[in-house]
């Protein structure tokens, strides 16, 4: 999954490489 700022959960993560899939 992608970071682009320090993800403390698990889910922050997942939901930013789920908005770079939408994108």
């Amino acid at each position: 999954s992608y970071r682009f700022y320090p993800a403390n959960f698990e889910v922050i993560d997942w939901l930013g490489s789920y908005f770079i899939g939408m994108q």
